[in-house]
């Protein structure tokens, strides 16, 4: 018990790395901001990066689901399984899409960018 707990601990970590260092590259090779405007650009700029990376997870999970309930379509808990990878997915991609689609909208209503 403890050893998969650690595991998981360490991939988590590992992911959290990984993450903190794709974003490096946007936050290190920008200069301060000098006004709340650029401010906003900045924290956009990363959440698109972020939402980018949720929605080609969420995207993968339900290819995943549609393999699985392919794959073992004799087993009736594997396609229950897949089917249920498939709606989450088709749900988080739904969600994830509106998010990014009303943070475009507000965007580009009040900073014109």
């Amino acid at each position: 018990m403890l050893n998969l707990k650690n595991r998981r601990i360490n991939i988590l970590s590992t992911a959290i790395l990984y993450v903190a260092l794709l974003f490096s590259p946007a936050i290190s090779f920008a200069a301060a901001p000098k006004n709340f405007e650029e401010f906003l650009d900045i924290f956009v700029r990363i959440f698109d990066y972020s939402i980018s990376i949720l929605i080609t997870a969420a995207l993968a999970g339900f290819l995943w689901g549609i393999a699985k309930m392919v794959l073992k379509a004799d087993d009736a808990n594997a396609r229950e399984e897949g089917r249920k990878a498939m709606v989450f997915g088709i749900f988080a991609l739904f969600a994830l899409i509106a998010v990014w689609g009303i943070v475009l909208a507000v965007r580009r209503t009040f900073f014109g960018f």
